[in-house]
């Protein structure tokens, strides 16, 4: 009866898991989803009103700007794995930690802001190619780009609190909404006073300022905050010492995800910046849901024993493999007339090709996130470090060369390659990759048979469609013969929905 009720019990607490994850992967994405639709449908109004020369200007003041977010120093991400340890700690340790973590990120953020006002004026005066008129408004607003690092590394430890914490919703809430005023302010702002871009610039950061704000009273209730005090050296190398290989890959990662863009803006010119961005972009919006269960995942991993922690990352691999499968096929089949009918039959001829090559990279790398946040979780982030250190100089030459040899598609398929080698490191680091193997080939199978089909017969043609769908068809049976959660989810989809006809 004892060895009964035991089981009884882990069974329970094992439904209970299951449940908080997927109740907290459905807030994570919804938080994901809301700001893409609303991408979505911004994206042709702002391309309408402030051309692709002057939008792919902006993407480049983005990229810049996010890619100071590295000084925040990996405290972010210590911040959240130390509160997923504190559950049961005193409130005075809590708020050591608080203090310690926005103190640090408050002298590296102003630190990064005067590098950016420094660095960003011969950046973007010699390095690339755009109108000089839109180069001096983009120097004119290097003050306002300089004081949105602090900005951004302090919020990054009052986000690191709650999701610590696995308030899920009270952080997602909150970056909605900052995402749909920072979205909305600059478009308004290009209606009403014209498309110059220190205008866009300065309105985007107004924007930020205001979604700060809810941030920090939230995690001041999370802590709970007592009072105003310095922080503690005990806790200042904890912090630093994870977040320092956080750093490390938080330097690298910012070159492995943009540098194919500076790289073309540089060799090519602003417009083709855009023909690139514009289905990076929006392929990228697939890694939603992989990046919500990762962001789930993580307080949970931190706290698992070893083996419990690859039991539930193993599992979690298998799943998201086979769930997201039918829909990477069908974005690949479709990239040509999505394109088509979001911006301009002549946009994609020129851009689908980009964007069904990247769609493979693009699955491949969503993969690769529960090996590296396990990794992260637990504890081994220098392990992390070690792979994106050794990847870095072969990635950048290739690069180099893609570009110059292939121009936008050259950059895609290098992109495409480095997720490759990416995931099949993490799985093999983190010890995945046997029990995911046979999984993850066979779904690969159903990918390159989608791209093959698009590239030999045409994203246009009419014949290519007809057989992408058989092929998405098929491939949608495969994944839930393979997949029993699959299966599960459209048995509690197609009851909820009859009932709803009832």
């Amino acid at each position: 009866m004892a060895d009964g009720s035991v089981a009884v019990k882990e069974q329970v607490e094992s439904t209970n898991v299951a449940k908080g994850i997927q109740r907290n992967t459905v807030i994570n994405l919804m938080g994901s989803v809301l700001p893409t639709a609303l991408s979505l449908i911004t994206l042709p109004l702002y391309l309408h009103k402030i051309g692709e020369i002057r939008f792919g200007v902006l993407s480049i003041v983005w990229l810049i700007l996010g890619y100071f977010d590295v000084f925040d120093m990996g405290v972010s991400r210590a911040t959240s794995n130390q509160f997923a340890r504190l559950h049961g700690a005193s409130g005075k340790t809590r708020q050591e930690v608080f203090w310690t973590a926005t103190t640090l990120n408050a002298l590296f953020g102003l630190v990064g802001g005067a590098a950016l006002y420094a660095l960003a004026a011969p950046i973007m005066g010699h390095y690339f190619k755009m109108p000089q008129d839109m180069r001096a408004e983009v120097v004119s607003c290097l003050p306002w780009l300089g004081l949105a690092v602090p900005l951004t590394t302090i919020s990054g430890v009052f986000v690191g609190v709650l999701e610590g914490s696995e308030r899920f919703a009270t952080v997602n809430t909150i970056e909605v909404l900052g995402t749909i005023l920072f979205r909305l302010f600059p478009l308004a702002v290009a209606y009403i006073h014209g498309p110059e871009l220190s205008w866009l610039i300065i309105s985007a950061f107004m924007a930020r300022v205001v979604s700060v704000i809810p941030l920090f009273i939230c995690a001041a209730i999370t802590v709970p905050l007592k009072g105003i005090a310095g922080p503690a050296r005990a806790w200042i190398k904890p912090l630093f010492s994870y977040g320092g290989w956080v750093t490390i890959n938080n330097v690298l990662f910012p070159v492995f995800v943009s540098l194919d863009r500076f790289l073309i803006g540089s060799a090519v010119d602003a417009a083709a910046v855009t023909v690139y961005s514009v289905p990076y972009n929006f392929v990228h919006r697939f890694q939603t849901l992989p990046a919500a269960l990762a962001r789930t995942l993580f307080p949970r991993l931190s706290g698992l024993l070893p083996r419990e922690a690859m039991e539930l990352a193993g599992k979690s691999v298998r799943a998201l493999a086979i769930m997201t499968l039918p829909i990477m096929v069908a974005a690949t089949v479709l990239m040509y007339p999505f394109l088509s009918l979001w911006i301009s039959p002549e946009f994609a001829r020129r851009a689908s090709a980009v964007g069904e090559v990247l769609v493979l990279g693009v699955w491949l790398s969503s993969l690769a996130f529960i090996p590296y946040t396990l990794l992260q979780g637990q504890g081994r982030p220098r392990a992390v470090a070690f792979i994106h250190l050794a990847e870095a100089p072969f990635f950048v030459a290739a690069i180099w060369l893609g570009v110059r040899a292939g121009g936008v598609l050259g950059a895609a398929w290098v992109m495409s390659g480095r997720d490759l080698i990416d995931a099949l490191l993490f799985l093999a680091l983190s010890g995945l990759l046997p029990t995911v193997a046979r999984r993850l080939a066979g779904a690969a199978a159903w990918l390159l048979l989608a791209l093959v089909l698009v590239r030999v017969g045409g994203g246009a043609s009419v014949t290519t469609q007809i057989l992408g769908a058989v092929l998405t068809i098929a491939s949608t049976i495969w994944a839930v013969r393979m997949e029993p959660a699959l299966k599960e989810l459209l048995i509690r989809l197609k009851v909820r929905f009859i009932g709803g006809v009832a």
